[in-house]
């Protein structure tokens, strides 16, 4: 049987909570260069920081490697231009 596929959304939300940080109601993860991450109303902002420590954490706890570049790559951002 084939491996489940994983979205990249899922993948940045099981890493995540290996670091203590819980993305639930269906938010999406978002990464931001902003001081002020955390629970948004449809969204869940972290710094990307946040998201590679996670990754690390991962390799460390499971043995399986995550590449936090591609990760980062693909998931949304929010930026300080897009509260001008």
């Amino acid at each position: 049987m084939p491996a489940p596929i994983t979205t990249p959304q899922e993948m940045a939300r099981d890493v995540l909570r290996l670091i203590g940080i819980e993305v639930t109601g269906g938010r999406s993860v978002v990464l931001t260069d902003r001081d002020d991450v955390g629970e948004r109303v449809f969204t869940y902002l972290v710094n990307p920081s946040q998201l590679e420590y996670a990754c690390d954490q991962h390799r460390l706890a499971t043995g399986a490697s995550i590449d936090y570049e591609s990760l980062q790559g693909v998931l949304p951002w929010l930026t300080e231009e897009d509260f001008e």
